[in-house]
Order: structure tokens, then C-alpha cells, then sequence
């Protein structure tokens, strides 16, 4: 509770009026590392200034993590024949704590992909061909772990693949 200037714990029978609700002069600071549902609850009464509640109200405040931010593109393009060591697409995503891994959704071309777990680089399995397949659908999921809790984001990527003239003429 906001009291002359200095924020102090709220003490059990304390009273509070809508007007302090208003002016912002309550406030709950869960544990810097808090997250999960249920994480707090409290019961209270209300009054209408002559009366109070027979029985107390419940609220159960739940803290939740905030899903990885991606930053990357959602989409990318290389050329046929590009060796599978090369990154076709690299993931990046941010949290303001806590440790992100990455993996593939098992939709769309996942199955002709990996993906590096903590860089984030998505690689074909085998080199690109353009009169094969002209492009590859995917969508990677970043996992924010954070004191065994977990958040997960999604974004879907479109790779298109350059047709490049390989069958030159031998002379």
C-alpha cells in the first residue's frame, strides 16, 4: 500500500476505498522468479461504508510468464544445391529472462528440416532442388524456460529455393 510517500506490506484488517484502487495505491509484487497459476490468494470483505459482507470474497492472483518474442523474418530464400551444413533460416527470438530452446512444429516440410536447439539454425536435410521442391513451410516454436515453468511461441517461415542453371553445357 501506497502510505505518505513509501510503499508497506498491507497488514490483515487494513481498509482500503475504491478511491485508493483508483489512484493506483495498491499494488501486488509477486517473487521476482514467480510464475505459475494460483500462484497467490486472499479473501476479503466489502463495505458499503455502514455495513460490511456476511461472507469474506475470494481472489486468486495467477502470474504468468511472458511468451519469447521472435525478432527473425518469416521468410528466407537460397539457392538449389546448397549444402546441408549451410543455415537456410536461423530462429531468433528474446525473453527478458530465462533460457529459450528452439525446435520445429510437426507440420509442413518439418520432416525435411532440423533445427539446432539452443542457435536456432533450421538446415535441409538434403541439398535443395529446385525442379523437385520450390520451396519449404515450416514453423518453429521458441520455449522460454524459466523455473520450470515453460512459454512457447510460434512462428511460421516460408524458405523459397532460387533455380539455378545446373546443367551447363560440358564444351
Amino acid at each position: 500500500y501506497f502510505n505518505n510517500g513509501i510503499w508497506t506490506p498491507v497488514s490483515a484488517d487494513q481498509e482500503f476505498t475504491t478511491t485508493d484502487l483508483t489512484n493506483n495505491l495498491l499494488r501486488y509484487s509477486p517473487q521476482a522468479t514467480a510464475s505459475n497459476s494460483n500462484y497467490s490468494n486472499f479473501l476479503f470483505k466489502v463495505s458499503d461504508g455502514y455495513l460490511w459482507s456476511e461472507t469474506p470474497n475470494a481472489m486468486t492472483i495467477s502470474v504468468n510468464l511472458l511468451s519469447p518474442n521472435f525478432t527473425s523474418g518469416t521468410s528466407n530464400s537460397i539457392d538449389e544445391n546448397t549444402v546441408t551444413t549451410t543455415p537456410i533460416y536461423t530462429a531468433v527470438a528474446s525473453a527478458s529472462k530465462g533460457k529459450i530452446n528452439y525446435s520445429l512444429k510437426q507440420s509442413g516440410d518439418y520432416d525435411s528440416l532440423t533445427i539446432d536447439a539452443v542457435s536456432g539454425a533450421v538446415k535441409l536435410k538434403k541439398s535443395a532442388d529446385y525442379e523437385t521442391k520450390t520451396s519449404y513451410n515450416f514453423t518453429v516454436i521458441a520455449t522460454l524456460n524459466l523455473d520450470g515453468s515453460t512459454s512457447k511461441s510460434e512462428k511460421t517461415v516460408v524458405v523459397t529455393v532460387n533455380d539455378l542453371n545446373d546443367c551447363q553445357p560440358i564444351f
